[in-house]
């Protein structure tokens, strides 16, 4: 409104232009806030003119040079847009709009001659360009380049910041060169895939394009009797499960015993230190556990996806698969893995606590337990007769006979053992024992924790089911403790019997 009431006066026009223009040439103002100064003398040229257009187009060509220097290159590229559209609008002559914008063909004629020294630079080393702007080079060779640069740019560069092999080319082409021989000499060697011994490393994209000086050394540097005896770590079989399990029950044991026990303390420093290392043997013995718990879901998943057993398909197994020869009186006597763990581990995992039907997936189950509730209710719903049986039972004549079970608790049975295999098995705890750390299914010890409410240790997911022994044991059953997890994959038995359990040694529980 008030530029509008200075557009009919020169004088007033440019005493409001030069309030504009002061802190738009000025090193004092900050470069992000000129921009915008030059999207106001847009705004007056575009929407007010009158008076402006002269006085502006007799001015610009002085300060454009000045604001272009100032500005980084996203900055320059929108000041050259507003530029565009001062001629698409007709506001000045073509050679004042021209001596407004030297700045703009100055820098297209620098970049021009970069990119010539650069084609001049990559056709030297054998590097041509097609048609279409790509880099001329085999398939094989371009690929090994671009793992090259893909390896140069993995550490300490933006992912906006990463370049192209034909982008690389025209700002770089030293690093360009340098990444095509060792391209070639790996492919010449016959290698593929990476670098070996080393890469590019850091690399700056923004401003001039500049890279640090990359490392030279794209071959493997090490000798043939480093590699041999690094590969034999491969074959290196570590006992994880009995090491850790031991580590694990010490820790934990000194966390009961350091809890339980009364003990008095010389100092607040004293006192400090022996909670500072309880807590660290409680986080340890976490620790631990968590990571015997992930190499275990790790090497299950590379049973049951691999392809190595020839009875699994894509983590499943297929009955097209399995030895049907075996199905004879004598193959029935033995033992068939395959046949078990299409039952339990990679065929049908979950089990209907009603019914004990198996299911692939946890969606099959829940639909089969709605199922099974729908058929309840319609069975409440049916008018049916009572037969009467052949003889009455002695209770009924008698007339002491207990009220018979109804659907309905029939409906709360089912509805229970749902709930018992849908309920979170970390909110399955028991109190900790010592004397049983460990599930008998997995061998993993339990991951403890203290409950406040209880003011007790406990062990979560955890459960207590009854073990049958073999007939050598003194006792038929005996309590152990095992993973609510590791329970629902065997389909939640009431009890577990010995072929289901790990033979673990008698030290490895103390």
């Amino acid at each position: 409104m008030v530029a509008e009431d200075f557009a009919s006066s020169t004088a007033q026009a440019s005493a409001l232009y030069k309030c504009i223009r002061t802190p738009l040439i000025s090193k004092q103002a900050p470069v992000d806030r000129k921009l915008s100064l030059v999207y106001v003398i847009d705004s007056l040229l575009k929407n007010v003119r009158g008076k402006f257009i002269p006085v502006i187009e007799t001015d610009a060509k002085a300060w454009m040079p000045v604001v272009f220097e100032q500005m980084s290159e996203e900055q320059r590229a929108k000041l050259r847009r507003v530029w565009n559209t001062w001629r698409e609008c007709n506001l000045f002559s073509e050679k004042n709009w021209e001596e407004m914008g030297v700045c703009f063909v100055e820098a297209d004629g620098i970049v021009e001659a970069k990119k010539a020294a650069a084609e001049a630079k990559t056709k030297a080393a054998g590097i041509g360009r097609k048609a279409d702007g790509s880099l001329d080079l085999s398939a094989k060779l371009r690929e090994q380049m671009q793992l090259l640069l893909d390896e140069a740019q993995s550490e300490g560069v933006d992912e906006l910041d990463k370049v192209s092999l034909e982008r690389l080319a025209d700002i770089n082409p030293n690093l360009l060169v340098e990444i095509k021989r060792a391209a070639e000499d790996i492919v010449a060697n016959g290698g593929a895939g990476g670098t070996g011994g080393g890469g590019v490393s850091e690399m700056d994209t923004s401003g001039g394009g500049r890279f640090s000086p990359p490392v030279s050394a794209f071959k493997e540097t090490r000798s043939p009797e480093v590699i041999a005896r690094a590969a034999d770590w491969a074959n290196l079989k570590l006992d994880r499960l009995g090491k850790a399990h031991r580590s694990i029950s010490k820790l934990q044991h000194h966390v009961l015993e350091g809890c339980t026990q009364k003990k008095t303390y010389a100092d607040e420093q004293d006192f400090a230190t022996q909670m500072g290392l309880l807590v660290s043997a409680s986080a340890g013995a976490r620790y631990l556990t968590e990571m015997l718990e992930t190499l275990k879901v790790q090497e299950d998943n590379k049973e049951n996806g691999d392809g190595t057993d020839p009875t699994k398909v894509g983590g499943r197994f297929s009955s097209d698969k399995v030895d049907k020869s075996l199905f004879s009186r004598k193959g029935l006597l033995i033992k068939n893995p395959a046949v078990i763990s299409r039952l339990y581990d990679g065929g049908l995992p979950f089990v209907c606590a009603a019914d004990g039907r198996r299911f692939a997936t946890q969606l099959e189950l829940t639909q089969h337990m709605d199922a099974l509730f729908k058929a309840t209710i319609v069975e409440k719903t049916m008018m049916k007769t009572e037969e009467r049986g052949w003889y009455m039972w002695q209770d009924e004549w008698t007339g002491t006979a207990a009220a018979t079970v109804g659907q309905g608790e029939e409906r709360e049975n089912v509805t229970a053992a749902a709930d018992e295999d849908t309920t979170d098995p970390n909110t399955i705890t028991v109190v900790a024992d010592e004397t049983r750390n460990r599930c008998l299914i997995c061998g993993i010890n339990f991951a403890m924790f203290f409950d406040h409410d209880e003011g007790e240790w406990m062990y979560k997911n955890c459960k207590e089911v009854s073990l049958l022994n073999d007939e050598t044991a003194i006792n038929e059953t005996e309590q152990v403790f095992v993973h609510v997890t590791c329970l629902r994959g065997l389909g939640s038995p009431e009890q577990l019997t010995m072929d289901q359990v790990l033979q673990l040694d008698e030290d490895s529980n103390a």
